[in-house]
């Protein structure tokens, strides 16, 4: 999950996970080829709407960089920055998605979409907790 390798106490895969926000993914789409020049794959939305994902792998197969570009404003940003930031603030929901990752990856060690598939009602169930936390203690009063 996004920015959840910076938080304390929770194992994760050595991959580096970043959230570029872009003006306009139309011009994101046009200028592919700048990405995959620098090695980069352009995998496009890959089940995310609105998002451009793209994976960097290393010379022996091992995943190093996931890029999650979004548009300015696309409500993906907030749920993901939100999911962050709660796990900073919230250690105990910490060692539950751990104990959620073991048991996705227990069951499907080789498999990253179906290790994803299984956590994703977990995910989803403390990012709306997250997302209300983040509005109430996160974002500025407007």
């Amino acid at each position: 999950h996004i920015g959840s390798t910076s938080v304390p106490g929770l194992g994760a895969k050595p991959v580096i996970d970043l959230l570029p926000i872009v003006r306009s993914l139309e011009q994101l789409d046009d200028q592919q080829q700048l990405i995959k020049a620098l090695g980069y794959e352009w995998r496009g939305a890959f089940g995310i709407s609105g998002r451009r994902y793209c994976p960097l792998t290393g010379p022996t197969g091992e995943r190093l960089v996931h890029l999650h570009f979004f548009q300015e404003g696309a409500a993906h940003i907030l749920r993901h920055l939100a999911f962050r930031d709660y796990l900073l603030s919230h250690p105990e929901v910490v060692k539950g998605y751990e104990a959620e990752k073991r048991r996705a990856a227990a069951l499907h060690p080789t498999d990253s979409l179906a290790y994803n598939d299984e956590k994703a009602a977990w995910v989803q169930k403390h990012e709306k907790d997250a997302v209300e936390w983040y509005k109430n203690n996160r974002m500025p009063s407007s």
